[in-house]
């Protein structure tokens, strides 16, 4: 399994705000006519949009990077084991 050290602060953070995104989606999908849930709905959702998916894209860029970093040390070691030879 791979591992990326996430800082528990940054995961709190993600999971407030995927909540924010499902509640304002939840607001919104709920059907009420109240005008006033629907702009709090639309609030909340794009409150949740717009930090959610950046701190997950830095998430998996950092994962990509570690792969990148592992995999290029694994192909390092395997070139050296093949000279030593």
């Amino acid at each position: 399994m791979k591992g990326v050290r996430t800082p528990f602060a940054e995961i709190e953070l993600i999971v407030v705000t995927g909540v924010t995104l499902g509640v304002g989606l939840g607001l919104l999908v709920a059907g009420h006519e109240s005008s006033r849930r629907q702009r709090i709905g639309w609030l909340l959702l794009m409150i949740g949009g717009i930090s959610t998916f950046p701190l997950r894209a830095d998430v998996v860029r950092r994962e990509r990077s570690l792969d990148q970093t592992l995999g290029q040390h694994s192909r390092l070691d395997a070139r050296s084991a093949s000279y030593s030879h």
